[in-house]
């Protein structure tokens, strides 16, 4: 759980900075994933979902892939 931690926050601190509405958008995004992550993993094992944990794990990927070529450019 500690490694996700670390993650979601880089991303939401990355799309802050970049301090535009496209920016803001994700970052929110960002913080909806955190919270359904923490909704999911909070649960009793024998009730957590692994499609829904999957589900997280492929957005945080697809938001990190965005985000990722997007740092350094000027007009970023």
């Amino acid at each position: 759980m500690m490694g996700y931690a670390v993650f979601f926050q880089v991303l939401a601190e990355g799309f802050k900075l970049w301090n535009t509405k496209e920016g803001n958008k994700y970052r929110d995004r960002v913080y909806e994933l955190e919270r359904d992550y923490l909704n999911e993993i909070n649960k009793p094992r024998e009730k957590r979902s692994n499609t829904n944990l999957d589900y997280i794990d492929e957005q945080l990927y697809l938001l990190s892939k965005f985000f990722v070529p997007a740092i350094g450019k000027k007009d970023s």
